[in-house]
């Protein structure tokens, strides 16, 4: 990337020296002219970021300037213009004597107050700034951004299990055995059963075929006696 051009229209060297200082600190170059007419013919060349104009410069030099600025179209926008303000000065150290007594006496003229020459600096590089990103010279490029993360993967799906339709029992169920008859049973087991002491009923059970047996005995020993 080139420097940051300066074109600084001061007469004065005491000024136009402060002026190449606060360059050098800003990392420009700087071109001193001592008059407008000077600075104009510059404009044919290579294009400043920057144009320092001094405060007492004449009407005449000032339309002058504008008038050229404004031929230069598209080419000069970026072009920036600052007055320069009287600068601060280090006053020389005072030598010794009566002369030096004489001047400390004498009362100072009123003028304006001088600027500080660190503060024009920072008003320099502001405009400096200004007149480099509109000019469209690459920025410093900036950190990366960080890549995205990954999508997290998605669960699989669930898997629904169904339980196994009931198996049929295949156990084989006995069937149930058909209440015996008096005719069905041996005639020596009837005997028996009707041999059995009668007098206590607690021995049988209804739910037996033997006592279902017993009763049909008797209703056929009831029905020869009849």
């Amino acid at each position: 990337m080139t420097k940051p051009l300066i074109l600084a229209i001061e007469p004065d060297r005491a000024q136009g020296a402060q002026l190449a200082s606060i360059a050098r600190r800003l990392g420009a170059e700087l071109v001193l002219k001592e008059s407008a007419p000077d600075a104009i013919e510059l404009l044919e060349g290579p294009l400043p970021d920057l144009i320092l104009i001094p405060a007492l410069l004449s009407l005449r030099d000032d339309l002058a300037l504008t008038a050229r600025l404004r031929e230069l179209g598209e080419a000069g926008d970026h072009i920036q213009t600052l007055n320069t303000p009287i600068l601060e000065t280090a006053e020389p150290a005072s030598s010794g004597g009566m002369l030096a007594a004489l001047r400390r006496d004498r009362p100072r003229a009123a003028g304006p107050t001088a600027c500080d020459a660190d503060t024009f600096a920072g008003q320099m590089e502001i405009y400096l700034e200004r007149a480099v990103a509109r000019r469209g010279s690459p920025a410093l490029p900036g950190p990366e951004p960080p890549a995205p993360e990954p999508p997290a993967p998605e669960p699989p799906p669930a898997l629904v299990t169904e339980a196994p339709p009931a198996q049929p029992d295949d156990t084989p169920v006995a069937p149930e055995a058909p209440p015996l008859s008096a005719s069905d049973h041996d005639p020596e087991e009837a005997d028996a059963v009707v041999m059995c002491d009668v007098s206590d009923w607690s021995c049988f059970d209804p739910a037996e075929s033997r006592f279902v047996a017993l009763l049909a005995k008797l209703d056929e020993i009831t029905a020869r006696e009849s």
